[in-house]
């Protein structure tokens, strides 16, 4: 058996040089190893002049003082994750480090300068800790324990972070139950061993012999020596969870035989090296499949919960919280704080049913099925006023199941990008990607597949046009309007513009154009969105501030623009119910609704425009969730058909016949009384005959006869 050791090296940065300082001595710029291409260890470069970033508000600038090498570093050095790394190439390489707070952002209230501090970052992260000056989220550290020197502190958290995870987030162990560890001389496996040990269970492990006197200090009961025995042999009964952080096949097939109902969990994980190989396009979905494949396997087979913990995935932002879990000695220590730690939602049950439902509610939250919902209404709607008389009922289906897939699709990619910033925020936190319940490999397939196929769908069923409006707003909203949210408070304009294409879509698909009528209700969302998110930015300012959101809100302390951008757009709705009835699309009832509609929340506008407080911010947010069904449903309901237009235009010529027809019987009446009484029966000219009237006491004209 290929002996396979986790190794985890520390390095001390002896000194620390500040090459460059700006306002109030922050730093501007470092030292730093950088990665400027994939290879050996001779392609990492120092550089003396590295720019420090800007911080964002929730972010901390810490100094330096120790950093520890990560199997993972030494992987993503050789070119592991080459696929989605490259682009971003040069990076600055490592996960942990122990230092020093040196500056902090404006929303940071658990540290302060100069605190000692220890934490780790998201492995996704381009900027990590080979430098002097490192920048981590808030939550991303924690005081370091005074007990530990900083060396033996930049060694603990990303794999004890990571066999958190897998034991507490993952398998939920439990005292009294019996775990396997699998590789426990490595940093994950040695940290399991202490926090199982902790919780209260039984222990066993593989290690090489020169790990077996320090596992079993630790609290093991069973420590296998792998090079010189046969632990399938060797280790007794059976296991309610199994940690192998070594993942070769023969190491799999017995973890999976020690099993009798449970968790098996693995740190080599298959999306990046599938992914790696063939590329993103296809890597990524047959990672998704090979995974699936395992977890309905085992489950079906073995009743097992199969489950990838890569290090390329673990530690992501939120799901967990580093605290003071150290309590005495060093980090072989086997006092630990459990309760300091979140624990993640995670897959539950035991058959393939519960994995259904599992993924099933992950999808429904990365979807965001309701908002998707609210946009297949919009897109429903500007289909059936798009239809004319006769509505296509299998095009409408076609056409809302096309915008729901775009919609999930587009919503699962703005979570992909935002996941470090959702985990910062209270109202985020718990989705399915910061809450560790699914991979972002996972995620981006599954955006992907329903991107593609609700593209294709439009396109098949309705026509390009409804396609590319529906593509075009999928690239909008998850590369435009999602990283504009971090950039500038424009943002919400770019996304209330988002908002506005799905009816027009709708409309579109309908009667495969794009034409003046069909731009009313979108022109409604636009108007609409506005107050509605000027009311919700308002509301959720302090989360906003915590994810590193550039909203409007937050730039406008007194709240005055906020409201006056809220008020004015509600004004702006006011003449839309005119416009529907102008246009032919509405009865006049509509007019009349909309207008007391529209005047209604902008009332709510007015009331937040003076006061400006929470409460009457929420009032206008209510109201907004009012208005859009009620003025849709009265379009739907007040909807002129082309028919209907038709027969009205129909009865108007008869009326304008019939009034013709009576003029010319009067004239003729008229003819013949003046043959009757005048003379020589000559008509009088119409001017003479209209000076009479008038002005009775003018002499009356004469006529000469031809």
């Amino acid at each position: 058996m290929t002996r396979f050791v986790l190794s985890r090296m520390r390095i001390e940065i002896a000194t620390i040089s500040m090459l460059g300082l700006g306002k109030r001595g922050i730093a501007t710029s470092c030292r730093a190893v950088l990665l400027p291409r994939f290879g050996g260890p001779e392609v990492l470069e120092y550089h003396d002049n590295v720019a420090v970033p800007d911080l964002k508000p929730n972010q901390v600038l810490v100094r330096a003082r120790a950093v520890s090498i990560n199997p993972l570093d030494t992987r993503m050095r050789s070119g592991y994750g080459r696929s989605i790394f490259e682009p971003l190439l040069p990076l600055i390489l490592g996960r942990d480090i122990s230092g020093e707070v040196a500056a902090v952002g404006n929303s940071v209230k658990s540290l302060t300068v100069g605190q000692e501090v220890f934490g780790a970052l998201h492995p996704t992260t381009v900027r990590g800790t080979y430098t002097d000056y490192a920048i981590l989220a808030e939550d991303e550290l924690a005081p370091k324990p005074g007990s530990l020197s900083h060396v033996e502190a930049s060694a603990i958290p990303f794999a004890s972070l990571t066999a958190w995870r897998a034991l507490k987030s993952t398998a939920r162990i439990r005292e009294g139950q019996r775990v396997l560890v699998i590789g426990g001389g490595g940093a994950v496996g040695f940290s399991a061993i202490q926090l199982a040990v902790a919780a209260g269970c039984h222990v066993s492990t593989t290690c090489g012999g020169e790990s077996i006197s320090r596992i079993l200090a630790a609290g093991a009961e069973q420590a296998v020596d792998y090079t010189t025995e046969d632990a399938e042999i060797a280790l007794k009964g059976h296991f309610d969870a199994v940690l192998d952080t070594i993942g070769v096949p023969d190491m799999e097939r017995t973890g999976i035989s020690l099993l009798k109902r449970g968790h098996y969990m693995t740190l080599q994980g298959e999306a990046a090296s599938v992914t790696d190989r063939y590329g993103l396009a296809i890597g990524l979905p047959m990672a998704t499949a090979i995974l699936l494949k395992k977890q309905i396997q085992y489950r079906y087979s073995h009743g097992i919960a199969a489950g990838s913990g890569s290090e390329s995935t673990e530690a992501a932002a939120g799901s967990v919280k580093l605290t003071e879990w150290v309590r005495t000695g060093s980090p072989g220590s086997s006092a630990v704080d459990l309760s300091s730690f979140a624990a993640a939602s995670v897959l539950k049950g035991r058959d393939v049913v519960d994995l259904a439902k599992h993924y099933g509610r992950c999808y429904s939250e990365l979807s965001k099925a309701r908002l998707s919902m609210l946009v297949v209404a919009t897109s429903g709607t500007g289909y059936i006023l798009g239809s004319g008389s006769a509505i296509d009922y299998m095009g409408l289906c076609c056409t809302c199941a096309g915008t729901m897939m775009v919609a999930a699709s587009a919503s699962t990619l703005n979570q992909v990008f935002e996941v470090k910033n959702d985990a910062m925020m209270n109202r985020t936190k718990k989705r399915p990607l910061p809450s560790g319940r699914i991979s972002i490999p996972h995620a981006v397939t599954w955006a992907s597949s329903t991107g593609i196929l609700g593209s294709a769908l439009l396109a098949s069923k309705t026509n390009m046009l409804a396609a590319g409006l529906g593509a075009s707003n999928l690239v909008l909203y998850a590369f435009v309007y999602t990283p504009l949210k971090q950039i500038h408070p424009i943002n919400t304009w770019v996304g209330a513009i988002v908002g506005a294409i799905p009816p027009l879509l709708g409309w579109a698909a309908a009667s495969g154009q794009v034409s003046l009528n069909g731009m009313l209700l979108p022109a409604a969302l636009y108007f609409w969105q506005l107050p509605h998110f000027m009311a919700l930015a308002y509301l959720c300012r302090k989360d906003y501030a915590d994810g590193g959101f550039r909203m409007f809100s937050l730039a406008d302390a007194s709240g005055q623009r906020t409201a006056a951008v809220a008020l004015r757009n509600c004004l702006y709705l006011l003449p839309l119910g005119y416009l529907a009835y102008d246009w032919g699309l509405t009865s006049g009832w509509f007019c009349l609704e909309s207008t007391l509609l529209a005047l209604a929340i902008s009332g709510t506008a007015i009331s937040f425009y003076l006061n400006r407080t929470t409460k009457d911010a929420r009032r206008m947010f209510h109201a907004s969730l009012l208005y859009l069904p009620v003025f849709m449903s009265g379009l739907l309901i007040h909807r002129v058909t082309e028919s209907e237009q038709q027969m009205t235009i129909e009865n108007t010529t008869k009326i304008v016949e019939i009034s013709s027809s009576l003029e010319t019987t009067e004239e003729t009446r008229e003819e013949k009384r003046m043959k009757q009484s005048g003379g020589n029966g000559q008509r009088r000219p119409p001017v003479a005959y209209a000076s009479v009237a008038p002005f009775p006491f003018l002499p009356a004209p004469s006529y000469a006869t031809s």
